[in-house]
């Protein structure tokens, strides 16, 4: 029962990120370059602290 899991026996514990400034274009093929693709990627800042999050749909939005 995945109710019953501790946080840390399910999540990904040094997930894919990119960093703030990086093109957009460089997220998407992180993102879909991959023996399974992923739809959210974490933006993190100089001192790898996460500040957002990037999502294939907003880059599909924006024409990439």
């Amino acid at each position: 029962n995945v109710l019953e899991q501790s946080i840390a026996s399910v999540m990904t514990a040094s997930p894919l990120r990119i960093q703030k400034g990086r093109r957009a274009i460089d997220a998407l093929h992180m993102m879909e370059e991959r023996k399974s693709p992923i739809n959210v990627l974490p933006v993190v800042d100089d001192e790898d602290h996460p500040i957002g999050l990037l999502r294939l749909h907003d880059l599909v939005r924006a024409g990439l």
